[in-house]
């Protein structure tokens, strides 16, 4: 057995298996009183939060950019969140699996809620109930805008660059087709 266990780790198929649980990504479960917390700032860092569901083209289209801009080195300072409105029969294993197949590092969560009416006005007075749609935060500079609809990659980079350095609050957008 152990001669086996060295043989597979020599070949990096043990190892392998131990990295990817070390990096299991996890989706938790809230509920509208957990939203309210997520969406507090937990220092002065700047955060995006975006709310997308796993049935939802647009929002499956647009969520590997913002991954992407996650992952730069000048957006270390940003926290990204992803929310899931899906509809519980979706949690967690469709949640999950759509989570892993994107490969997603930033933190995933579940809004266990069915009814847009109850927190639609909790993230922002103008969102109207569509999928997709982000905040974007930055509590040193009071910057709040957010934007309802699919943001292309090219606008979603203007935004995030805009939200570090804007020393203004922004009046809310409905549409990121704007």
């Amino acid at each position: 057995m152990r001669q086996w266990l060295t043989r597979l780790a020599s070949i990096g198929v043990f190892v392998g298996s131990l990295q990817e649980v070390a990096q299991a990504q996890t989706v938790t479960e809230i509920k509208l009183d957990g939203l309210t917390t997520v969406l507090q700032p937990l220092s002065d860092s700047s955060y995006i939060i975006n709310f997308w569901a796993t049935w939802c083209k647009p929002c499956i289209e647009e969520i590997p950019h913002f991954e992407t801009q996650s992952q730069l080195p000048q957006n270390h300072n940003i926290q990204f969140k992803y929310i899931s409105v899906d509809l519980p029969d979706a949690y967690p294993d469709d949640i999950l699996a759509f989570v892993k197949k994107l490969g997603l590092q930033s933190p995933v969560y579940w809004l266990n809620e069915s009814n847009a009416n109850k927190f639609v006005g909790l993230v922002d007075k103008s969102w109207k109930g569509g999928i997709p749609c982000t905040l974007f935060i930055n509590p040193k500079t009071k910057y709040h805008k957010f934007l309802e609809g699919k943001i292309p990659p090219e606008k979603l980079a203007q935004e995030i660059t805009l939200m570090q350095t804007s020393q203004a609050n922004t009046i809310p957008s409905k549409s990121s087709q704007e």
